[in-house]
């Protein structure tokens, strides 16, 4: 019954949110490509997860800060999977692996080329300054026996907007999309960004920052969308009925007919797939 009330939860909170996205900061057309959102899969052993947890926090954390500090990255986040426990691949991609995984990691890389880029082992250096180039070699050597990656996937960004500051869970969600990107990209661009806003400005809703990206599959584009939020409970005793008078409160320009209708056809461009609910165990972004 718990896990019943869990999934539908997630669904209800996912399929709303899933519709509201903004496009990347700076970003003015679809195109113009300026990050990568990087997401690594991991399985770790129950008996190696509190020295793994330690390992990303305390060895690769301090390399991705100087990382940001250059340009490359612009954020880090390491998650524990909460719901579904055993999460399979599928989840993310096509299912190439029977291991399931119980960590990710989230990566906000830049494609362009920094200026003044230091190499990786001044950066290794400079975030272990009081060890050898052989003592760091040796525990990162250590660290990586840890965890088993399961896959390692870029997404090209939709949309990113909110504050450095993370909140405390996060729920991915993974939809097939059931027309071409562009068309999806120019819909929730110029009618969904009025909604995030009013949900980040709105501190009943919980809800940090947005990301949408999607990646190619076999069968056609897949759009993942992530929720960074301080709080489950207020989002589970939220109905359909608040959802919606949220919409209408973020678009007080339009009639409630309006609203559902423009909501109506950009739901029809989604198929929800997977949902993912995962516990921030650190991150560190750039201002």
């Amino acid at each position: 019954l718990i896990k019943a009330a869990m999934n539908k939860a997630l669904i209800l909170i996912t399929t709303v949110l899933s519709f509201i996205n903004i496009s990347l900061i700076g970003q003015e057309e679809q195109g113009d490509q300026k990050a990568i959102i990087h997401i690594d899969l991991f399985h770790v052993l129950e008996n190696d997860k509190a020295a793994y947890e330690s390992g990303e926090m305390n060895i690769f954390k301090p390399y991705h800060q100087e990382k940001i500090k250059d340009g490359q990255m612009f954020g880090w986040a390491l998650y524990k999977i909460a719901y579904p426990l055993g999460t399979d691949i599928n989840l993310i991609k096509e299912n190439t692996s029977k291991q399931n995984f119980n960590y990710l990691t989230l990566n906000f890389r830049s494609t362009g080329e920094a200026e003044n880029k230091r190499s990786n082992e001044q950066q290794w250096k400079a975030a272990h300054p009081n060890l050898e180039q052989a003592q760091i070699s040796k525990a990162v050597e250590s660290f990586v026996k840890l965890r088993k990656q399961i896959g390692g996937y870029d997404w090209t960004p939709l949309g990113v907007v909110g504050s450095s500051t993370v909140g405390k869970y996060a729920i991915f969600n993974n939809s097939k999309l059931n027309t071409d990107v562009d068309k999806y990209y120019k819909s929730y661009s110029s009618y969904f960004k009025p909604v995030i806003e009013y949900l980040i400005n709105n501190n009943e809703s919980n809800l940090k920052a947005h990301f949408a990206g999607y990646i190619n599959n076999k069968d056609g584009a897949a759009i993942l969308n992530g929720f960074s939020i301080d709080s489950i409970d207020n989002l589970l005793d939220m109905n359909k009925e608040d959802w919606g008078k949220i919409m209408f409160a973020a678009h007080d320009n339009l009639t409630k007919e309006e609203v559902m209708s423009a909501n109506k056809e950009f739901q029809s461009q989604l198929k929800l797939k997977h949902n993912i609910l995962a516990v921030l165990v650190d991150s560190h972004f750039g201002e």
